[in-house]
């Protein structure tokens, strides 16, 4: 899942490869800062997020959607 870290600092981190249809559950969130310059792009990117196409993406890399 976070092999990422292992590719960019091979000798700084080791990896453990979990078992074949191991889930870890995790949940990603999203908002909009007070100081945002652009509100309404900012909310456009948040509703795709949310759309069933965003959600499609989201089950392309492995991640679960409600």
């Amino acid at each position: 899942v976070w092999n990422v870290y292992k590719n960019i600092a091979p000798k700084d981190c080791e990896s453990i490869e979990l078992p074949e249809g191991i889930k870890v559950m995790r949940s990603t969130n999203v908002a909009i800062t007070k100081s945002s310059r652009n509100r309404e792009l900012a909310q456009s990117f948040i509703d795709f997020l949310r759309s069933e196409e965003g959600k499609r993406f989201y089950l392309k890399w492995g991640w679960m959607v409600a």
